[in-house]
């Protein structure tokens, strides 16, 4: 960064930084530098740059370890000679500092010069006054940090504050490179130490000031402050120890106390807190001890015993008034106590009437004096004294008795107090100040507060406490589970059970015209309606109960005719229904019985099917209870339609004999049957898979018809031929497995069930026998595939039929 000479060089001036390059002292210019060989160095080589008035250092390498690549220093300055110390052979390059600013920095280019074998270097030459010399090497294209004056702050500051006469330290603040001068300034710029710590100092601020040839540098402040213990007392509370309570100082409080200790008179330590309680007479002393071993006392605080107020009223002179003036007075009270003494009057209500030695202008009554000196003994009372009245009602009230109010109504009451010297009385309800009563009884008065006046014709009057009649809650009852039964229809036989518990005593039953239906939790014979329930407690409170209960009619159970779906027997196969019958009225469920012509119960489900033609009854029964039973009969026809008649497959044969007659493709859950003419009354033979075995000659003919319960469908004629030509045998086939002729069929072979059909390699070999043909040959030989060729067959009808042969293609 640079060059060989000043044209090359770069100036570095006001560069702005942000707030942490400040805070850390970055430098307008960085490395970094790791590894114990310097071997990760980020090279820099400065040469012939101007570095001023920039606020952080010229140059810095960053390292984690104590030692840099290079290093230069400045030991000695004249007008003509600089020397210093470097690495041996380094470059050093020589600049003036700037005036300009206070930073000290490389401005101005001097000259350049190099270190000997042993790193010292020297420049000889006339050197400006007035200005600083900073030097900075370079080897190995690595150049040194500049030799200018810098302050780094350390992680480990100690600093000790003034204590009594032990002065402040402050101690590992700081760490200063190229200083020849250190001083320690306090706030007036006085030199106060000339170390790098800095110790035995007053209380105040300080800063150090660093120095090498004409280059300074300043700390900030440091504060040492003044922590000797003291002590405030513009809260202390002394009390004094009278009758028999102790004394007590307290909110005394101190500062930078690490130890309190409160003394007696006797120097007994007594206590380590800072208040003190259950004092006796005597003197105390508190010590505390700051963190450095200073000491400061405060005391002595003397207490003494005191005597707590007296009062006299053997002699008073009592003055009487009338009847509702105040005029009366009491006086001649004699009093004793310590310092100021304060006097409070009572009257019966514990309300302050005068705070005098004599009581005066007050109406009759009770009165007590109450005082109170500087004593802790607390205040005095003295008895009760009177102010007598003249013309005087006395009220009594200990024998009063109060009766509640019960079921919401005027029934309580308050009697018994007597009030001798009265002709007047007047009770009033305090909710309202409503007159509730005129004797000096109070009858028939509902729930409230009440308060008696007296008076005579004299003006005297007196008032009663207040006598409050409670009120006796009303019960209130939970929702009770109960079970209606509705009234059959026109039979008025409702039921109504409710289920109670402890707090109904009785209950009382009414209709809607109010009209009682019963007393007990199970009133019956009730007609259609809403019916009330009243409770009443074991108060003899009767309460309506706030739910009403209904009791419906039941309709008449009805099975309403032509709402069943009805289908009739078809030939006598049982295929009827009765179904979706409605049923109105009664009470669900309900339960069904079907019962036949015979009176035989059938079935009890709703829905009635297969039967057959007849007449049904269907009862049906409610669960109301009433006993009434709906009942129906419905007709069931059968009716028989025609049937198709059967298709029956030819029959042919090669010669007469025993031979299977086939209907084609027989119905299922129909029979057929044989018959050897077209009107014969009686069948020969009936088979539910259509086929019939039978004799067949040239002259046979045979009829079969199709059966299906009691209807029977037309005869059909079967043809039967007795032929050689009837049996066609194909010359080949193609197992393949497409679908399509994939077996060896013989046609009409179904027709000689007793026939023997055999199958012969071209050397004789069998590969297929069967007696009947109902499973042809597939071209397979135990479960193998045959090779295409060419097979002979050999078939035996039987039934003195010739043998036939012939030959039989495989093809695949």
């Amino acid at each position: 960064m640079g060059g060989p000479d000043n044209s090359k060089g770069n100036v570095f001036t006001n560069c702005v930084q942000d707030q942490r390059a400040i805070d850390y002292e970055e430098a307008v210019v960085n490395t970094a530098v790791s590894g114990p060989d310097f071997n990760y160095l980020n090279h820099v080589e400065l040469s012939h740059n101007s570095f001023y008035c920039n606020n952080n250092p010229a140059y810095t390498i960053q390292t984690v370890l104590e030692k840099k690549p290079i290093s230069v220093s400045v030991d000695q300055l004249s007008a003509t000679n600089v020397n210093g110390i470097t690495k041996p052979n380094a470059r050093v390059e020589l600049f003036y500092t700037d005036k300009e600013c206070d930073q000290c920095q490389p401005k101005t280019y001097v000259a350049t010069t190099y270190a000997d074998a042993a790193g010292k270097w020297t420049y000889n030459g006339s050197l400006l006054p007035g200005y600083g010399v900073m030097a900075g090497a370079t080897l190995n294209n690595i150049s040194s940090e500049f030799t200018d004056t810098r302050i780094l702050f350390s992680n480990t500051v100690v600093i000790t504050h003034q204590e009594c006469d032990m002065g402040g330290s402050i101690k590992n603040a700081l760490v200063v490179t190229n200083a020849k001068k250190l001083e320690w300034l306090n706030e007036n710029g006085d030199v106060v130490g000339t170390k790098i710590d800095l110790e035995n100092v007053p209380a105040g601020k300080y800063r150090l000031r660093a120095e090498q040839f004409g280059c300074v540098k300043y700390s900030p402040y440091f504060l040492v402050e003044d922590h000797t213990p003291k002590f405030f007392d513009f809260e202390k509370k002394v009390i004094q120890p009278s009758c028999g309570n102790g004394g007590a100082i307290t909110n005394l409080y101190t500062s930078f106390a690490d130890k309190t200790e409160w003394f007696n008179g006797k120097n007994e330590v007594i206590s380590n807190q800072q208040d003190l309680y259950n004092l006796a007479e005597g003197s105390y002393t508190l010590r505390i001890t700051g963190p450095r071993g200073c000491v400061k006392t405060y005391g002595p605080v003397v207490l003494k015993n005191t005597t707590g107020p007296t009062i006299d009223q053997l002699h008073p002179n009592k003055q009487s008034t009338s009847c509702g003036q105040s005029t009366g007075s009491i006086k001649n009270i004699i009093v004793t106590g310590t310092g100021n003494i304060k006097y409070s009057w009572l009257n019966s209500q514990h309300q302050e009437v005068a705070t005098t030695n004599d009581l005066t202008g007050q109406p009759a009554g009770m009165y007590t004096l109450k005082v109170t000196d500087d004593s802790q003994c607390g205040p005095v009372y003295s008895s009760e004294i009177e102010i007598p009245e003249i013309n005087v009602i006395t009220l009594d009230e200990n024998n009063v008795t109060k009766g509640q109010a019960t079921c919401n109504q005027n029934n309580g009451f308050i009697k018994g107090i007597t009030a001798p010297g009265a002709t007047h009385y007047q009770w009033v309800n305090l909710a309202d100040n409503s007159t509730a009563g005129s004797t000096i009884n109070l009858p028939s008065a509902a729930a409230g507060s009440y308060r008696l006046t007296v008076s005579n014709d004299f003006g005297c009057s007196k008032i009663s406490g207040i006598y409050t009649i409670d009120a006796t809650p009303p019960t209130v009852y939970p929702n009770y589970n109960a079970n209606i039964i509705n009234s059959c229809a026109g039979q008025n036989n409702g039921t109504i059970t409710i289920i109670t518990d402890n707090p109904v005593k009785t209950m009382r039953w009414v209709d809607a015209n109010d009209q009682p239906v019963g007393t007990d939790a199970n009133p019956h014979g009730l007609k259609p309606g809403t019916y009330k329930v009243y409770f009443t407690d074991a108060n003899g409170c009767e309460t309506l109960y706030p739910h009403d209960f209904t009791v419906n009619e039941i309709a008449p159970l009805q099975i309403v005719p032509n709402s069943e779906s009805q289908t009739n027997d078809q030939c006598g196969l049982n295929t009827a229904s009765i179904k979706n019958i409605q049923i109105t009225g009664g009470t669900q469920p309900y339960t069904y019985l079907w019962l036949n012509e015979a009176g035989d119960h059938i079935k009890t489900s709703q829905d009635l099917s297969g039967i057959g033609a007849g007449a049904y009854t269907l009862q049906v029964q409610d669960a109301s209870g009433c006993g009434v039973m709906a009942s129906r009969i419905y007709t069931v026809l059968n009716e028989n339609s025609s049937i198709d008649a059967p298709i029956i497959a030819p029959l042919q044969l090669c010669a007469p004999g025993e031979a299977l007659l086939s209907v084609s493709s027989p119905s299922a859950g129909n029979t057929y049957r044989l018959y050897d003419s077209q009107t014969s009354t009686q069948y020969q033979d009936e088979q539910t898979n259509g086929i019939f075995k039978i004799k067949a000659n040239p002259n046979s003919t045979y009829y079969i018809s199709k059966v299906s319960g009691q209807c029977e469908s037309e005869r059909t004629q079967a043809q039967i031929t007795i032929s050689l030509s009837a049996i066609d045998i194909p010359n080949a086939f193609t197992p393949n497995g497409d679908g399509k002729n994939d077996y060896w069929k013989i046609n009409n072979a179904q027709n000689y069930p007793q026939a023997i059909v055999q199958i012969f390699t071209r050397y004789g070999q069998k590969v297929f026998e069967s007696k009947g043909y109902s499973v042809p040959f597939d071209g397979t030989y135990n479960g193998t595939k045959l090779p295409s060729g060419v097979y002979y067959y050999i078939l035996n009808l039987g039934k003195s039929c010739n043998l036939l042969s012939g030959s039989l293609s495989i093809i695949r």
